[in-house]
């Protein structure tokens, strides 16, 4: 009964999905909207377990979904509480192994870092090294500039490179986040620097998946392409300043 009961429910399952949606009147985008941003959240779910290591098959995961909707589960409580306890153990352990990893890269980046004549740490945690000041004066926090930035992990990942896609920044100093308004401060019009930023400043024990591991240390060069004459601001943050925006650095 069991399996005559799952087979229908699997047929059903299917037939849903072979029948193309009517998204002709507001409340049905509405719907579709939201099972967009449901599966969205799985889809991140799905990136931060492959991260700690842990790899879910996708059609039993699609599985489990489309069940837990519909009200007909094939395990029964005892069964899926066990399932769900060895999930949130090999999830603890992967986050564990993750963070000790990144640990030790940025120890061992850290460690020549430092060697380097300039190398110095800020007040507020991170490490900084200006590789070429500029010229002209002292930028200030009310200048607008353009900038661009590489944001690599400990060990050498490119996270995202607005060089290589053509892309930049322009925004007032005062607007960056702390952590890259005070390197900023320390460089003229076209300077240089090298910010490495520990995870409490940077993306924290949440990481940002898939790109960047819990605990890890970003690396950031950050170029000033130019200092902007005036007041006025064209865009808004993009590419990896944004994303510290939203997610933290300083």
């Amino acid at each position: 009964a069991v399996t005559e009961r799952n087979d229908a429910l699997q047929k059903t399952v299917q037939a849903q999905q072979q029948t193309p949606a009517t998204l002709k009147t507001p409340r049905q985008r509405l719907a579709y909207a939201a099972g967009v941003m449901f599966a969205q959240d799985v889809r991140d779910a799905q990136a931060s377990n492959r991260m700690l290591g842990v790899n879910l098959d996708g059609t039993l995961l699609q599985a489990g979904l489309s069940d837990a909707l519909n009200g007909h589960l094939r395990l029964d409580d005892k069964a899926l509480a066990t399932a769900t306890d060895d999930l949130a153990d090999a999830a603890r352990e992967g986050f564990r192994k993750v963070k000790a990893t990144q640990s030790k890269l940025a120890a061992a980046w850290l460690e020549k870092f430092r060697k380097l004549k300039g190398a110095a740490r800020d007040d507020s945690g991170f490490w900084y090294r200006v590789t070429w000041e500029g010229d002209g004066e002292r930028l200030r926090l009310d200048d607008v500039v353009d900038v661009v930035v590489e944001e690599k992990l400990a060990d050498g990942t490119v996270v995202s490179d607005m060089d290589r896609t053509g892309s930049g920044l322009r925004q007032r100093v005062s607007d960056f986040p702390p952590v890259f308004a005070a390197g900023l401060l320390r460089l003229k019009n076209h300077g240089q620097i090298t910010l490495v930023v520990p995870p409490e400043l940077a993306y924290g024990d949440k990481g940002y998946p898939p790109d960047v591991p819990p605990g890890a240390t970003m690396i950031y060069q950050v170029r000033v392409s130019d200092r902007i004459d005036g007041s006025e601001i064209k865009g808004g943050p993009s590419g990896a300043a944004q994303k510290q925006n939203g997610r933290s650095a300083g």
